[in-house]
């Protein structure tokens, strides 16, 4: 989409592409050369910002000030959630449904049901930030305040709140104050 010569725009430029159920927020912001699943719900809340991103699920529902950077696809059968302020780094792949090797096939033009597909939807807390090119997998729940490093593989539960993690090891927590804050 054209539009004069900026680089972003506001997200309801775009709200023709999505479902009647999605609600984007006056100050949400794509950026040029996002694409999006047909009539997919969209939900950006206040301050959320969408980088030249693909986006091929049926739901994807932004909280306030979350982010998500360039060339990150999100791909899959269910639904991605970020909470507030959480970021997804550049070039990071989410899926919420995926073929395993289980199967006699492990790819599209297969038959479904010689296929063994994995699939869930994909929920991240609030002040999470997720490293560039990491990747996660379907029916991960990442709790509060946790920081996946770059370039990690995550396809378990990451539930220990401020964590610090790689791949799904822990490395630590991090300290906070009597109020929370990290």
């Amino acid at each position: 989409m054209e539009v004069g010569t900026s680089y972003s725009y506001p997200a309801w430029i775009f709200k023709s592409q999505f479902s009647a159920e999605s609600k984007l927020h006056p100050s949400a912001i794509i950026y040029r050369g996002a694409k999006f699943r047909p009539n997919a719900t969209i939900i950006m809340e206040k301050n959320t910002f969408m980088g030249s991103a693909t986006i091929l699920v049926p739901k994807l529902t932004m909280r306030r000030g979350s982010q998500i950077g360039a060339n990150t696809v999100a791909a899959g059968r269910d639904e991605i959630i970020l909470g507030r302020n959480t970021v997804i780094g550049y070039l990071c792949l989410l899926l919420t449904s995926t073929d395993t090797p289980v199967g006699k096939y492990m790819n599209d033009a297969s038959p479904e049901n010689e296929r063994k597909i994995v699939r869930g939807a994909i929920k991240i807390g609030t002040n999470c930030f997720i490293g560039s090119q990491s990747l996660i997998m379907p029916n991960v729940t990442i709790a509060d305040g946790v920081v996946v490093r770059a370039k990690s593989y995550i396809d378990k539960p990451l539930k220990m709140k401020n964590g610090v993690y790689r791949d799904n090891q822990l490395l630590y927590v991090r300290r906070t104050n009597q109020n929370g804050e990290v």
